[in-house]
């Protein structure tokens, strides 16, 4: 009894914390990972290290499918899918695709924020994509850019092309991460 009450607390926060990419599989991340579509659509990937208890695929899959089934209910329509849930090496991968941010947050109980950069009311300075210039938000051209704006340490990808970041942000071949010390701030088009 003890061994499934620290399963079912393990799915809960597996699903909770949760944080893919194009076409990559899953098992080829290594950390939570968001990925922001053109359309604002939400891929992603959560990890979450097993190696230190035992617990059960089919249990875990069976309660994240009920989870996401529940919440489609109330929602009206299909707003969360199960892509796929793998085990790697006592590592259990998780991708879910959302239709919004909006889906997103209320799924995972965050306040994320993806909006347009006319409505992200930014202020400050931003890093430009080459990390050796700073720019301030009003020199900013705004093209029909992206803002988004995430709490928690998780890698970041997008389908648009990354223009500007803040502090809380760091890019490592090509990767960009939130640090999870503040909100992060990517501008992407």
């Amino acid at each position: 009894m003890k061994a499934k009450g620290i399963l079912l607390l393990s799915a809960v926060c597996f699903v909770l914390m949760l944080g893919g990419c194009g076409t990559k599989d899953v098992t080829s991340y290594d950390q939570n990972t968001l990925t922001i579509g053109k359309d604002g659509t939400i891929k992603e990937v959560s990890v979450e290290n097993f190696a230190d208890g035992n617990y059960n695929m089919q249990e875990l899959e069976q309660f994240v499918s009920s989870e996401i089934s529940t919440y489609n209910q109330t929602a009206g329509g299909e707003r969360i899918t199960l892509v796929e849930l793998n085990t790697d090496n006592k590592l259990a991968k998780l991708q879910l695709n959302y239709a919004s941010m909006e889906d997103y947050n209320q799924f995972n109980r965050k306040d994320y924020s993806l909006q347009s950069f006319a409505d992200s009311a930014l202020s400050g300075s931003l890093a430009d994509v080459s990390g050796q210039t700073e720019v301030a938000v009003s020199e900013i051209e705004d093209k029909g850019y992206q803002v988004l704006k995430v709490s928690d340490a998780m890698e970041l990808a997008f389908e648009g092309k990354p223009l500007y970041y803040n502090s809380y942000v760091t890019v490592s071949n090509g990767v960009y991460s939130s640090n999870g010390e503040g909100v992060a701030v990517v501008v992407f088009k």
